[in-house]
């Protein structure tokens, strides 16, 4: 068996359309769809008749004890636009890299990998980091800049567990790290230090959420639950939106929005911007909002369609089932249309990261299926403004 049959495996039962990444996200956030209702009072979960509710406080939610870093990543602009344009065209061009995994804000850092192995580029020289069998593959990496965390696949018919999670210290060299494993999928953010995993137990969508120190491996468990949707933000905060039976809870460390809004899931956040279904309707929108505007903007006009929601930190990410990639500047309003279908082969995909670096057709997106009809790259966007 080698890393393409491997890869085959993984996706054999995916819907059309859907990624491993994307069938992780779903696995813990569409199980049942509850609304969010942002208010400015207090900090108790409520009921509410019709959908589930809760109450946001102004500071911060339900801090456990240990959790504080200096952020070293820049903090999100508010998004204060009250109207969408278009630029019109691209503003910018991606560098080309093939096997490309992940990469840092300006691209000091950059992660590759050729199937089983998993490899680093930093000031033109290329390190490998990490070598699994043949049987074996490299689905994801993370990184912000120093760190490196990396998931791996293993074999469905090895008897062993389905990924494993590593770490590597650019400062420190060497080989990766095995840091824990999951026996269903993980989801992984990476930002100043800090790395927020969850591992999924895709049949109940059990989760359980770990907080890793990443320079000494100090690893805590901030929440165990069905369902939950995690966002790290700068410095070690985080925020998780938990549903209930009865009320849905946010627990975390990040600052809470002080206006009242009812958001339904999936909502995603970088601390200062939030993205959301505005219903469960089939009218519903995919919106964007920030306590520094006057209302929500819409994104996308069918909710129920949306693929993809992406918040980075200054930059929004979204697609529907229907329409081709948008790249939001949160900050200006401008709306840029990425190109997505091609004569050739099959659409293109993005990622966004959460210090606003924009991958094309990275790695996991080309998990199964043809190879990509576009060369896989990527763009620093963290020190751009795209305005109309």
């Amino acid at each position: 068996m080698n890393t393409n049959d491997l890869r085959d495996m993984w996706d054999q039962d995916r819907p059309a359309g859907l990624n491993g990444t994307q069938i992780l996200r779903l696995a813990h956030r569409a199980r049942a769809r509850r609304r969010l209702t942002a208010t400015g009072v207090g900090a108790a979960a409520v009921a509410a008749v019709t959908a589930l509710a809760v109450t946001l406080s102004g500071g911060l939610w339900n801090q456990p004890d240990g959790i504080a870093g200096t952020p070293t990543s820049p903090a999100p602009t508010a998004t204060r636009v009250s109207t969408l344009c278009s630029p019109g065209g691209m503003p910018f061009d991606f560098t080309d890299q093939p096997g490309l995994l992940t990469a840092d804000a300006r691209g000091q850092l950059v992660v590759t990998s050729d199937g089983p192995t998993a490899s680093v580029i930093r000031g033109g020289v290329t390190t490998q980091v990490l070598s699994l069998p043949e049987t074996q593959g490299v689905m994801r990496a993370y990184t912000d800049g120093r760190f490196v965390v990396l998931v791996t696949a293993l074999t469905a018919n090895s008897g062993d567990p389905g990924q494993e999670v590593w770490t590597w210290d650019a400062e420190q060299g060497g080989e990766a790290t095995r840091l824990m494993t999951s026996y269903d999928g993980s989801w992984v953010q990476v930002r100043d230090g800090y790395a927020l995993i969850s591992l999924v137990e895709a049949t109940t969508g059990q989760t359980t959420v770990h907080l890793v120190e990443l320079a000494n491996l100090t690893q805590s468990v901030v929440h165990t639950g069905a369902d939950v949707t995690p966002s790290l933000l700068t410095g070690g905060r985080y925020l998780i939106a938990v549903p209930g039976a009865d009320e849905v809870q946010v627990v975390g460390t990040g600052p809470a929005p002080t206006e009242p809004v009812v958001m339904y899931p999936p909502v995603t956040t970088n601390g200062s911007t939030w993205t959301f279904r505005d219903s469960n309707d089939a009218e519903g929108h995919l919106m964007v909002w920030s306590p520094d505007m006057d209302q929500p903007l819409p994104l996308v006009p069918n909710a129920q369609a949306v693929e993809d929601a992406q918040v980075g930190t200054n930059f929004a990410l979204v697609r529907d089932l229907n329409n081709p990639w948008k790249l939001v500047d949160l900050r200006t309003g401008a709306v840029i249309l990425l190109p997505s279908a091609t004569e050739s082969g099959p659409d293109t995909e993005y990622q966004l990261t959460v210090d606003d670096v924009l991958l094309r057709d990275p790695m996991d997106s080309r998990s199964a299926g043809p190879e990509p009809s576009v060369q896989q790259g990527w763009v620093d966007l963290s020190a751009r403004t795209v305005t109309c």
